[in-house]
């Protein structure tokens, strides 16, 4: 197992012709390159290694502020990208049959490919951006989880010598409930940075995100960056700040209508 370096796009693009990829393997590749970048565009570097037989996988680490050691880890996710992509292909099936349905549209099928590419795509890439903390809160879990269970074994034992049994339900609610509020907050922390989803009850509207009102909206805060930075012209990190949205919303919206961040860093 080596550490690598991806190709550029045009490179990747020239293998894949001569090199038949799988759709996992397509979307593995694009979406770990991205991770690179977003690694240097925030100082610090994003590992990618690849096995023997040619298998890339992104490393992750992390250190803990509360006394829990630390962690390295090397994962290779083509199987898990896999599954996503069965999974959103089911669901681009579903909604072709209510769309052909209800509104009498027929989609081609390179629409769906394109589709497929871009949901599944989206789907990894926040997979994988997640994971990191997901493995610390795992960690931090399990210890939790494994205290409380040695406390618990022996506080019954303590009280059984006295012929008394220990209700654990309560604990055990306690830490379903637990469990569950933190994936809930979790979910709605990374909904809540989509356009036009609604994740909470407060009144308003989502805002809806035409082509135009984002090509509008880009330039602006292009255009703002610049006047603030004597002319310097903002990474599309910086121009997602100055519109006051994750990075990666900003991408996935332009990839949604196919716009190039460089067209409009080199117009503003």
């Amino acid at each position: 197992m080596s550490k690598v370096t991806l190709p550029s796009e045009e490179r990747a693009a020239e293998n894949a012709a001569q090199k038949s990829l799988s759709l996992e393997e397509k979307i593995l590749i694009d979406v770990l390159r991205e991770w690179i970048a977003d690694g240097e565009q925030s100082g610090q570097e994003n590992i990618v290694v690849e096995t023997d037989d040619g298998e890339c996988g992104p490393v992750f680490e992390d250190k803990f502020n509360g006394g829990y050691g630390h962690f390295q880890l090397c994962y290779f996710p083509k199987d898990a990208i896999r599954g996503i992509i069965s999974i959103c292909n089911d669901f681009l099936r579903r909604l072709e049959e209510k769309a052909q349905q209800q509104l009498k549209i027929n989609w081609k099928e390179e629409e769906t490919e394109k589709a497929l590419f871009w949901l599944a795509r989206f789907a990894t890439k926040s997979f994988l951006d997640g994971l990191q903390r997901g493995i610390s809160e795992t960690i931090e879990e399990r210890s939790s989880d494994a205290t409380s269970l040695a406390i618990s074994h022996y506080y019954a034992d303590f009280w059984a010598k006295f012929g008394r049994q220990v209700d654990a339900r309560p604990l055990i609610r306690g830490i379903g409930q637990a469990a569950a509020a933190r994936r809930t907050k979790r979910f709605i922390d990374l909904a809540s940075k989509l356009p036009n989803i609604r994740v909470s009850t407060s009144k308003g509207r989502p805002r809806q995100w035409t082509r135009t009102k984002l090509e509008q909206r880009l330039l602006q805060a292009i255009g703002s960056y610049k006047k603030k930075n004597y002319g310097r012209k903002p990474t599309i990190a910086k121009a997602a700040a100055e519109m006051k949205m994750p990075v990666a919303t900003l991408k996935s919206l332009m990839r949604r209508y196919d716009l190039k961040y460089s067209t409009y860093k080199k117009d503003a």
